[in-house]
């Protein structure tokens, strides 16, 4: 089994200026049997004044985008602390 995991920049960025940064991340961890992201990335670990805002329901953008078969057809992705 080949797990990849990712790293990203906790910038305050917005949640879809994460994602454009994920989806260049998992294209490079194509491959991959399973993918581990960091906690709360979609959002932004100390970004504490948005995580209302910006949470999603169980089956929102992130959750759908990181399930085989979604849009880019990733592996699967463990989607640990996300808001």
């Amino acid at each position: 089994m080949r797990v990849a995991t990712i790293q990203m920049e906790m910038a305050d960025r917005s949640k879809a200026e994460n994602w454009e940064r994920a989806d260049q991340l998992l294209d490079r961890a194509r491959g991959a049997d399973i993918v581990l992201m960091p906690e709360i990335w979609n959002i932004g670990y100390f970004s504490f004044s948005r995580y209302r805002q910006d949470s999603e329901d169980l089956d929102g953008e992130t959750a759908c985008r990181g399930c085989p078969g979604g849009p880019k057809n990733w592996a699967p992705i463990c989607l640990r602390g996300v808001l």
